[in-house]
């Protein structure tokens, strides 16, 4: 499977999941073969996720610091947002 169908795919997965959690102006629907493949990617990034953890050098980030890198993203992207929406 080439990385684009991979990306498209990903992409309706997460609307789905979006949909089902927050709700979405539209549905998603995901057919039954693009179900599986996404469960069976998904089933291999948590065992390469697991297994990544279990190494002896694995490198944990704490909680904080990472919702610190997150606050400060979603700071950037608001005001790139705002200074977008002035010039428009």
């Amino acid at each position: 499977m080439n990385d684009s169908r991979v990306f498209v795919d990903t992409n309706i997965f997460l609307y789905a999941a979006l949909e089902a959690e927050k709700g979405l102006p539209f549905p998603v629907k995901l057919s039954q073969k693009a179900a599986e493949e996404h469960e069976r990617w998904f089933q291999q990034q948590v065992e390469a996720a697991v297994k990544e953890a279990d190494t002896p050098d694995a490198v944990f980030i704490p909680h904080a610091q990472v919702c610190g890198r997150w606050a400060a993203k979603g700071k950037e992207i608001a005001q790139r947002t705002t200074r977008q929406r002035k010039r428009a």
